[in-house]
């Protein structure tokens, strides 16, 4: 993993060494996925919902299983008995078109922040597979950032920066 620290997220089942059930929202666009974790009441539906009404797809909502993929590193799915479903606090739950898997590109981590205004990018491992990571805790305006950010393709490389 190359120096990265070890995500550590809310666990619900280990599947073996290459699937992991976990706490959190998982949403996508033009086959870059995005998990996004935090504590329970940190926003992570909310931050999905505010993505879907961007423009993004809905993968996962409450519980991700994210696994070793064949063709790419790791790839994000929901449980079956919620797959489409999205739960918007203090209304209620709706059914959504969904896609079936995503590969995960980037994790939202709603625990922490950063008071950087260009951090340098951070990584956590998951499943033995490196990720970057964007702490989104208390950042004002981060849905449309990170929309920005997937319509991209992702973050620049910190050389972009040295020269």
């Amino acid at each position: 993993m190359s120096g990265a620290e070890e995500f550590k997220p809310r666990i619900a089942e280990r599947a073996g060494p290459d699937s992991i059930t976990l706490h959190g929202s998982a949403v996508a666009l033009n086959d870059r996925g995005m998990l996004i974790t935090g504590d329970p009441g940190s926003g992570k539906s909310q931050l999905a919902a505010e993505l879907l009404a961007l423009g993004a797809g809905l993968v996962a909502d409450d519980w991700v299983i994210v696994e070793r993929g064949r063709a790419v590193g790791l790839v994000m799915s929901a449980p079956g008995p919620i797959q489409g479903l999205l739960e918007l606090r203090g209304i209620g739950l709706v059914r959504l078109p969904f896609t079936d898997q995503a590969p995960l590109t980037c994790i939202v981590d709603l625990n922490r922040e950063t008071t950087e205004r260009l951090p340098r990018p951070d990584k956590r491992g998951l499943l033995g597979i490196t990720c970057p990571v964007i702490f989104g805790k208390g950042r004002p305006g981060l849905a449309p950032a990170l929309m920005a950010m997937l319509r991209a393709g992702g973050l620049l490389d910190p050389e972009f920066f040295s020269l």
